[in-house]
């Protein structure tokens, strides 16, 4: 069965941009949101008892083009996985 031609593409539809638009919003939304976020992820780690100060670390990270090198001492200390 062919798709219906008369819908929008599910990329084009809603706030999403396509082909590298952005969303035209203020940088003080862009700043609150981005803290939202933040906040509701700190809030998913202490639930799933993960230590929140990873949030900071990802935090730390936003924006750079880098994986996060965490020492295995790290990894206990905020909880990621459970020491023996």
């Amino acid at each position: 069965m062919l798709p219906n031609r008369d819908w929008p593409s599910p990329s084009r539809t809603g706030n999403q941009g396509g082909k590298g638009e952005r969303v035209n919003i203020t940088d003080e939304t862009r700043q609150r949101v981005h803290a939202r976020l933040r906040d509701q992820i700190k809030i998913y780690f202490e639930q799933m008892g993960i230590d929140p100060a990873l949030a900071d670390i990802i935090d730390a990270n936003y924006g750079i083009a880098r994986n996060t090198q965490l020492s295995r001492a790290d990894v206990v200390r905020l909880r990621i996985v459970t020491g023996p």
